[in-house]
């Protein structure tokens, strides 16, 4: 599962595929995880952005559009508001 959170996936398909509709499907996902889907895949995101700054040479705008942002500013912006700090 994880190495699909980079794809693009809508809300649309996972109430879908939980046969829920999006209100309840946030709600249970919120009540059972803390956070929201989108919120927790944003963390997942940096997690895995973290990992691969320590461990390649990759610029930040090909690890971002690696890790499903839409450029190198929207992944700075998400990086530092989840670790506090910018992208190194």
């Amino acid at each position: 599962m994880q190495d699909h959170y980079a794809e693009s996936i809508t809300l649309d398909k996972l109430t879908r595929l939980s046969n829920l509709s999006s209100s309840h499907f946030i709600n249970s996902f919120k009540q059972t995880l803390g956070v929201t889907p989108h919120q927790y895949l944003l963390k997942i995101r940096i997690e895995r952005a973290k990992e691969k700054l320590q461990r390649s040479s990759l610029p930040l705008s090909e690890i971002a559009y690696e890790l499903g942002f839409t450029d190198q500013s929207h992944f700075s912006r998400y990086f530092k508001k989840i670790t506090g700090m910018s992208p190194p």
